[in-house]
């Protein structure tokens, strides 16, 4: 019934607005705590979404901020996810137009009624000088929630591939942590 998927969305830290119970609470807790609840709807519309970016690298085990959750999908995937959330009123309809000078186009879905706004990318394509190219995650893992998410290896090949100042910032933290672990 439609009347169940509103507290879905609803995280934990909702239930304690204060600042600090919610600082208390890791990048990963949180991406995980708002991810959980929408695991099923993304295996059905495209069982090879996966989390890309600060989260992807959160999860890996980055202390990172995460201001939003990238995920990679098929254009399918991602008016299927598109629809649901519509259905149930969990995202607003996005004009769908890109800039023409952007690096990257693809179908743009984002929902900001959950913990963590989440941003699916349906179809990414990246701009090279040969034209437009698909990008799909090529390693991706799994946690025991079932939460897809692109490996640091995969990580670190994306952001090298998209390479804005943001991007090869994150490879240098990659690198520092790298050092520090090993």
């Amino acid at each position: 019934p439609p009347a169940i998927h509103i507290p879905v969305f609803q995280t934990p830290i909702s239930h304690h607005p204060s600042p600090k119970s919610s600082s208390r609470m890791t990048e990963k807790e949180r991406i995980i705590n708002c991810m959980s609840p929408l695991v099923a709807a993304l295996d059905k519309a495209d069982p090879e979404w996966a989390i890309f970016g600060s989260a992807a690298l959160a999860l890996c085990g980055m202390d990172m901020p995460v201001a939003d959750i990238d995920i990679i999908l098929s254009p399918e995937g991602a008016a299927r996810m598109e629809q649901e959330w519509l259905r149930t009123g969990m995202a607003p309809p996005l004009d769908q137009e890109s800039a023409p000078q952007s690096q990257f186009r693809s179908h743009l879905v984002r929902n900001n009624s959950t913990s963590i706004m989440v941003e699916l990318s349906g179809g990414l394509e990246i701009r090279t000088e040969e034209g437009w190219m698909p990008v799909r995650p090529r390693e991706v893992l799994t946690t025991p929630t079932g939460i897809r998410h692109c490996s640091l290896q995969e990580c670190k090949r994306l952001l090298t591939l998209f390479g804005r100042p943001k991007d090869l910032h994150r490879l240098r933290l990659i690198e520092a942590h790298h050092t520090h672990c090993h």
